[in-house]
Parts: structure tokens; sequence; C-alpha cells
């Protein structure tokens, strides 16, 4: 399996697991659209955030009212994925 192929499936995981949760930034229900072509297919000022470390991924989104921070929803290495609600 390469990077690309690694990405599309933790981003999957992403949309299963921020499904009609609340941003903790600006408290609006992160979206995902289905039907949007392009790089960026997420609504409401939310995109997500997905960063290859070595053997680690952070994965989470990054709200339009604070880009500089991202919401990092959960970490993925070798030993697990493990939850992280943190900035």
């Amino acid at each position: 399996m390469d990077e690309l192929d690694l990405i599309d499936k933790v981003e999957a995981l992403l949309k299963n697991k921020l499904k009609g949760m609340k941003c903790i930034i600006c408290g609006s229900t992160i979206v995902y659209h289905d039907d949007w072509v392009g790089k960026d297919r997420w609504k409401a000022g939310h995109s997500p955030y997905i960063e290859v470390r070595g053997d680690e991924i952070d994965a989470g989104y990054r709200c339009i009212h604070d880009l500089k921070n991202p919401v990092i929803v959960f970490r993925i290495s070798r030993r697990g994925a493990w939850p992280h609600y943190g900035l």
C-alpha cells in the first residue's frame, strides 16, 4: 500500500468519525460533502488535516476560524490508533 492509498483510507475513517460532530472551535456541525469534486470536499469552513510523520499519522480537521492550529481527532501508529482531542 502506498502513501496515497493510506491517506485515502485515513480520510474515510476521519469522515466516519466526524459525522455529525460539532467543531470545538466554532461550534458548527462538521459536514463532508460526497458530491463535491476537488481537493477540499468539506463544507462549513472545515477541511481535513492528515499528517504523515514517519510511522505515525495525525488525523483531524482545520477550522476556518483558526487555520494555524489543526484539531487532531486521532493518531495512528503501528501500535494502533488512539483518540486525541486536542489542539
